[in-house]
């Protein structure tokens, strides 16, 4: 008796499937990969990743999550950075290849779904970044989890392009087959019919036990997530930082970009310091050791806890522990 494919690897086919389908189109039918005001949010946020990575870092090396045409990737490689592109499709792999070498760009081009490759790989990155890829995969939570502890201290986790909860999941339903609708008329005529017949099927098929929704096409689990929408409480968790951080930094990404999002106004007032010589040189040689078991890095959470735990202070804040960090590094040189 044949075993049924997992759910995730289920997923995983169908994006291969989905995207077969219209990889040649891709750039054609897509908003955030055809639309000139999105790739010139593109290229401003690169711009503003490079202002906070270049000081820092000698060489910058970037992964790509779910490539896709290349679009974000060529951006990244007009910066002179190093790149690795993932993506499960090989249609898509092949229009990113001809894309950046007519560019006159190399990559490394890797044919893996991001979840096998994150879990098969040890290796650590300054920008690791989605565009329009995490609604596309099973269990996108557990995936940020995994690839922010690939990122090296300093760097970036870059995400884009994906919805959010609607507030009205009637109103966000027929905006996205308005959408749909509008894209084929613009772009893929000969699917117009054949898309609206998939609807009409979908409406009469019975739900899927294993994924809750009638499935008529490859496209129905392709984009897991994108009806839902993305839960940012579950990422901020994932990412270590509160909710309403999250919700703040989007909020300031909408209203003044990228940089006003990621790098703070300068204080008004000047703090004490809070931890001696003695204790900062305990601090750094927290921060230098193994990190607890079963956590592949130390979080500025972690060290605070651990010092309030060691009796090194009574209490500290995770604010006092970075700045002590950069104190230090600072004063290295």
């Amino acid at each position: 008796m044949q075993t049924a494919m997992p759910a995730k690897d289920q997923v995983v086919s169908a994006n291969v499937e989905f995207y077969r389908e219209i990889a040649q189109k891709y750039d054609h039918y897509e908003s955030c990969a055809a639309d000139t005001f999105f790739q010139e949010m593109l290229d401003n946020d690169v711009d503003e990743m490079r202002k906070g990575l270049e000081n820092q870092f000698e060489k910058i090396r970037c992964l790509d999550c779910g490539g896709g045409s290349g679009n974000l990737t060529l951006k990244l490689l007009k910066r002179g950075w190093a790149v690795t592109v993932v993506d499960v499709s090989p249609d898509m792999l092949e229009v990113s290849k001809a894309k950046i070498g007519a560019s006159g760009y190399a990559a490394r081009f890797v044919n893996d779904s991001i979840e096998h490759f994150l879990a098969s790989s040890t290796e650590n990155f300054e920008i690791i970044a989605f565009s329009s890829v995490l609604h596309h995969l099973y269990s996108p939570v557990e995936v940020v989890r995994e690839a922010a502890a690939r990122i090296l201290p300093g760097g970036f986790f870059y995400s884009n392009f994906d919805p959010v909860i609607p507030s009205s999941r009637l109103m966000a339903t027929c905006y996205r087959n308005f959408d749909t609708i509008l894209a084929k008329l613009l772009h893929d005529r000969k699917d117009l019919l054949p898309g609206m017949t998939r609807r009409f099927r979908k409406l009469v098929l019975p739900r899927n036990a294993t994924h809750a929704r009638a499935i008529a096409s490859p496209g129905d689990l392709a984009e897991y997530h994108a009806r839902e929408g993305l839960d940012d409480f579950a990422i901020a968790a994932a990412l270590e930082v509160s909710p309403a951080t999250v919700a703040r930094v989007r909020m300031r990404y909408a209203a003044e970009g990228l940089d006003a999002a990621v790098y703070r106004k300068a204080p008004r007032r000047e703090y004490p310091r809070r931890l001696d010589g003695e204790q900062e040189a305990r601090l750094v040689t927290l921060a230098c050791s193994a990190p607890p078991e079963g956590r592949k890095r130390w979080t500025l959470r972690l060290l605070a806890d651990r010092l309030v735990a060691l009796e090194v202070v009574e209490s500290v804040s995770y604010e006092t522990v970075r700045q002590a960090l950069k104190q230090t590094a600072s004063s290295r040189g």
